[in-house]
C-alpha cells in the first residue's frame, strides 16, 4: 500500500513527523507489563513504548523525536504515566487524556480501526484489511500495526494472524502474548474472535 509521504495532526498536516520547535516530556516507571515509557508534547500522549532496558526505552524516543527537546518528569506527562497504567490493569476502562497521532492518512485509518477493537477479544489482519476496503491487504494493516508508538493505547496486540498465531509486535511476541492473557482475565466476558463492523473511514 503507497502511503501518502504527509502526516496529520489534528487538522493540520506536516511534511514530516517531526520537527525542533517541540518539547517532549516523558515518564519511565513500572506497569504490570513491565518497564513503560510514556512521552507527551503539549497536544497529549505521543509515545507509549515498552521495552525491560531503559536506556533503550529512552535512545527508542530519541529516535521517534530526533529534534525534540527531552525533559523528564512533569505534571502532565505523570498523570498520563498513571493513566497508561491503569489502562493495562483495566483494559475495558475508556481512555480519557488527549491524544497527539501523528501518522499517513492510511496509518492514521488502521489506528481508528484498532482502538474499536473491544479488550478481551482479538481480530485478524485479513478481517481488518476487509472493513477497511479500497485494495487494502492484511500486509497493509500489518505495516500500519508496525508504525504504531502508542502500545496498548492503540491495541495493535489484539490483531492475530488468520490461523491464530500471534504473528509479530513491536515490543515482543511475548509481551504481545501477556497484554492478551492479561486482558482476558481482566475483562469479565470471556475473550473471543472480535469480526464486528470496524468503522471505515476516508
Amino acid at each position: 500500500m503507497n502511503a501518502s509521504t504527509s502526516v496529520t495532526r489534528g487538522e493540520r498536516t506536516y511534511p514530516s513527523r517531526f520537527g525542533s520547535w517541540e518539547t517532549v516530556w516523558y515518564v519511565i516507571g513500572e506497569t504490570d507489563i513491565g518497564t513503560t515509557l510514556v512521552a507527551t508534547t503539549v497536544a497529549g500522549v505521543a509515545a507509549v513504548f515498552f521495552n525491560s532496558n531503559r536506556s533503550a526505552l529512552l535512545a527508542e524516543l530519541r529516535k521517534l523525536f530526533p529534534y525534540a527537546d527531552m525533559v523528564q518528569g512533569g505534571e502532565q506527562v505523570e498523570i498520563a504515566f498513571g493513566e497508561v497504567s491503569r489502562l493495562i490493569a483495566h483494559p475495558d476502562r475508556p481512555w480519557t487524556l488527549p491524544l497527539d497521532i501523528r501518522g499517513t492518512e492510511f496509518h492514521q485509518r488502521v489506528w481508528r480501526a484498532l482502538r474499536e477493537i473491544p479488550a478481551g477479544t482479538t481480530t485478524t489482519y485479513g478481517k481488518i484489511a476487509e472493513k477497511l476496503g479500497g485494495g487494502v491487504t492484511a500486509q497493509d494493516v500489518g505495516e500500519g500495526c508496525a508504525a504504531n508508538v502508542l502500545g496498548m493505547v492503540i491495541p495493535c496486540h489484539r490483531v492475530i494472524r488468520s490461523d491464530g498465531s500471534l504473528a509479530g509486535y513491536r515490543w515482543g511476541v511475548a509481551r504481545k502474548q501477556k497484554l492478551l492473557a492479561m486482558e482476558r482475565d481482566a475483562v469479565p466476558e470471556e475473550g473471543m474472535l472480535f469480526f464486528g463492523s470496524l468503522a471505515t473511514h476516508g
